[in-house]
């Protein structure tokens, strides 16, 4: 399955969070609502890079987020293809060589050009030219990054800003 996982370092977050001994609720919290808008958004730019032939590659793009470690751990976001099994070759792209799976070349040439028999012809197109990547998956993050990582700023702030509410003081 193709999926990107990515891995946001905040300035100051580190001490923020160590004082949080007894307040972690607040930093998952706010840790959390970047997580997912982080994901929501670099789960739509990956759709938009998508290649779109019938579709389904791109409908099934999605994203998950989870805490691991329980309240004092972290936030994982991934963004995946929702186990279209051709994903990695749409992103990646395939060299040319050898003779690719012949199943799902007949199902794309029945469903595109009408007619399952040229299955074997693209095939040998395929193993003399390869498929050019399409990097939806590391375009898509280029692209977001540091919109990303202005979520976790937001987020840092947003906690230092909830502590002093309730008269916890953090210099970061």
């Amino acid at each position: 399955m193709s999926e990107a996982e990515y891995e946001v370092t905040t300035e100051g977050l580190n001490e923020a969070a160590a004082l949080l001994g007894r307040f972690p609720e607040i930093a998952l919290d706010e840790m959390q609502k970047a997580m997912v808008k982080s994901a929501t958004q670099l789960g739509s730019d990956v759709r938009e890079f998508t290649p779109v032939y019938m579709g389904l590659l791109r409908s099934k793009i999605g994203g998950t987020v989870e805490v691991v470690g329980g309240a004092m751990g972290g936030v994982k976001g991934i963004v995946h293809s929702g186990g279209v099994p051709y994903a990695s070759v749409v992103e990646l792209g395939r060299r040319p060589g050898s003779f690719p799976p012949i199943a799902p070349i007949e199902r794309w040439c029945h469903l595109v050009l009408g007619d399952a028999s040229a299955a074997w012809a693209v095939a040998r197109a395929i193993a003399a030219r390869g498929i050019p990547a399409k990097a939806m998956f590391a375009r898509a993050w280029l692209k977001d990054r540091e919109w990303i990582s202005s979520q976790f700023v937001r987020a840092r702030d947003r906690i230092v800003q909830r502590l002093a509410d309730i008269g916890v003081r953090i210099n970061v």
